[in-house]
């Protein structure tokens, strides 16, 4: 078996699948690429720069990324892994969370108790302590504004910065009770964070009002990480157990559950468009579900080789990007149209074939299906 064969033979049956209206990201055939695809020229990974990566955050020019890792470092990646990574800080202690100002301009790392910001305007990146708390920091989110940074602890305490300000003091938010947050997000308008709580579900707060009580969704649920929907409109939960559970904040449809995962959900992230939704987990896998077509099966990105604590997609919604224990960042086309468009780039640079023979065309294709004029990438090129 070529490889060349196997790349033609899985991008035949994606025009078939095409063809005939099947899902557009349909596992198996998403599986059936990206095997493909191995074989002929393995995805990017970036490894040996770095301890366990616990955070990972992607810059708006989708083609770098800010990652925390385990060891105390802050680095900033080049995700084709062929420029040069850039580190912007060492620390003591671990950098357990990450996040981006959404120009770009201001990135923030957790270490131990303490907020860092690093202004990554300037060619010489540096940095200034923003706070320092009486517990773990464990996650970290700007509002769609970029002038407020929410934090959250491993005591349960939830506190609002205005990273614009050294002398306005932090907003300290009640409600978490003292159960360890695990995650904190803002909604895409910057008018509710929410907060996952390790006992106490998830935490929606209303912004124009910080000191009141927060709503709770996902009740009952050992939450690890939460995440908004692009329009706001509904929250994702992801559970200590695996399962993800949906939210729609208007109240007007039943939670969603999202099953698959056999250990805690550590991340999650939307695309722009609110159709995928990405998940990675302990389990050491990265899931892609469908939300148009959440009863389908979600594509399972393996290659991890132990938990799996982040994951990004970058702004256009192409790919993704997941670290974890393994020491590993790995990038990954996030839909079946960007994987087989990435594989006929390969296979045209290559000098074997570009068409299937017609013997293996009738060994592996339906026998009522005659033997196509062009190769499956110049019929998808076709007009």
């Amino acid at each position: 078996d070529q490889p060349e064969e196997s790349a033609l033979l899985a991008l035949e049956v994606d025009l078939l699948n095409r063809g005939n209206g099947g899902l557009a990201q349909d596992a198996d055939v998403f599986n059936a690429l990206r095997t493909a695809m191995g074989r002929l020229q393995p995805l990017p990974v970036l490894d040996g720069q770095f301890d366990s990566v616990l955070a990972l955050a992607v810059m708006p020019d989708g083609h770098t990324a800010v990652a925390g890792s385990e060891d105390g470092r802050v680095v900033l990646l080049a995700l084709d892994g062929q420029g040069q990574s850039k580190a912007l800080g060492t620390f003591p202690a671990a950098v357990r969370a990450v996040a981006l100002r959404p120009a770009g301009d201001l990135a923030a790392a957790a270490v131990g108790r303490q907020v860092y910001l690093f202004d990554l305007r300037q060619r010489a990146v540096s940095s200034r302590l923003l706070a320092e708390g009486a517990s773990g920091v464990t996650s970290l989110a700007f509002d769609s504004s970029g002038v407020h940074l929410a934090a959250g602890s491993l005591d349960g305490a939830v506190r609002l910065f205005d990273v614009g300000s050294d002398t306005n003091p932090a907003i300290a938010l009640p409600g978490t009770a003292s159960n360890r947050v695990t995650s904190v997000a803002f909604s895409p308008d910057g008018k509710t964070l929410g907060v996952a709580a390790s006992k106490g579900g998830g935490l929606l707060w209303n912004m124009g009002s910080p000191g009141a009580v927060p709503r709770t969704v996902c009740a009952g649920i050992d939450v690890r990480s939460i995440a908004f929907a692009p329009d706001g409109k509904s929250v994702a939960c992801g559970s200590a157990q695996g399962q993800i559970v949906r939210v729609s904040l208007g109240g007007a449809d039943r939670p969603a559950t999202l099953a698959g995962h056999r250990s805690s959900v550590n991340s999650l992230a939307f695309d722009h468009s609110g159709t995928s939704l990405a998940s990675a987990s302990s389990d050491g896998s990265v899931r892609v579900w469908n939300l148009a077509r959440p009863q389908e099966q979600a594509i399972v990105l393996p290659g991890h080789e132990s938990w799996v604590w982040a994951v990004a997609f970058t702004p256009g919604g192409d790919r993704l990007v997941s670290g974890g224990a393994d020491r590993k960042v790995r990038t990954w086309p996030a839909r079946t149209e960007v994987l087989s468009r990435m594989l006929c780039g390969v296979v045209a640079g290559r000098a074997g074939q570009k068409q299937l023979t017609q013997e293996a065309w009738r060994k592996y294709m339906p026998a009522d299906l005659a033997y196509p004029k062009d190769g499956p990438c110049v019929a998808r090129s076709g007009p």
